[in-house]
């Protein structure tokens, strides 16, 4: 069955040599694809954004997760092509996304940029090009990096990547070697908390010590004038954690699994506060979102 062939799809391609040519032909065969995960108000659950997530459906062994395929195009280089195929990607489907649903605050993206990306000495031109050609809401394409990159003297590179018109996110935030106090120095506007400190381990979730220092981190990334997104959040006990310790976005399988555009675009239909809305003049001719 295609589903065994993807268990052991780590160990066929054991050969990297070949993993590494199957991977070019995927990009130019367009069998790379990008899912959106929404990023969600705990408040009242309406649309943020979406995480861009990359897939690789591939002819024999149907949908393939990143975690098979992008520590080897980390070690190659490849990545520095996937990331732009992705950046490209979640751009121009935030700019239809933004197009169909004018809300205020405006819909964000968040993707994954790996440290070799950033080295990338062609990068920063790219990213120029594409933020003027695209058309979306400035500060709206949100660059995840993780805490150690975000740490390792990349100010420079991030605070010009601001200066271009991208949002900056620090992903997987606590997991990693910078202290609280560094937060600070790090030009981002959003931290991205991971999974690790919703404990699920017995007792209740106030009693947890996790909760505390989740607490603690959202409490601190507010006073810094960040947002703050917990990622992982799986049921409700989760979610009303979230909401008591006031945590105001957060994204997990509780509200949905990543998905393809067409239904990323359901999903805000479906889940949007018509309060946000940008009302549109009577006699203009084009429908108010806003009722």
């Amino acid at each position: 069955s295609s589903g065994g062939m993807a268990d052991g799809f780590s160990a066929v391609s054991a050969d990297s040599v070949a993993l590494e040519t199957e991977l070019r032909n995927a990009v130019e065969q367009g069998q790379l694809e990008i899912f959106y995960q929404p990023i969600v108000r705990v408040a009242d659950c309406s649309v943020a954004g979406f995480e861009a997530l990359i897939r690789w459906r591939h002819p024999e062994r149907g949908l393939i997760s990143p975690d098979d395929f992008i520590a080897h195009c980390e070690e190659t280089g490849l990545i520095v092509t996937l990331g732009r195929f992705a950046l490209d990607q979640a751009a121009h489907d935030l700019a239809q996304l933004q197009r169909f649903f004018p809300l205020n605050p405006p819909l964000f993206a968040s993707v994954n940029v790996s440290r070799r990306q950033l080295r990338d000495p062609a990068f920063e031109s790219f990213l120029r090009h594409l933020l003027a050609d695209c058309g979306i809401a400035p500060g709206t394409l949100k660059l995840e990096v993780t805490e150690s990159v975000a740490a390792a003297n990349a100010q420079a590179i991030l605070r010009r990547i601001r200066a271009l018109g991208a949002g900056l996110a620090i992903d997987d935030f606590g997991t990693g070697q910078s202290s609280l106090s560094q937060l600070k120095d790090i030009p981002f506007d959003t931290v991205k908390i991971d999974k690790s400190f919703l404990s699920r381990h017995g007792g209740t979730h106030s009693e947890s010590d996790s909760s505390v220092v989740l607490s603690s981190i959202v409490t601190l990334a507010h006073d810094l004038k960040r947002d703050v997104v917990v990622e992982g959040v799986e049921s409700e006990a989760d979610a009303s954690l979230l909401d008591e310790i006031g945590c105001e976005f957060a994204q997990g399988f509780y509200y949905s699994p990543p998905l393809p555009l067409a239904d990323a675009l359901n999903y805000i239909a479906r889940h949007y506060d018509a309060g946000t809305a940008i009302k549109i003049e009577p006699g203009s001719g084009a429908a108010s979102l806003g009722g």
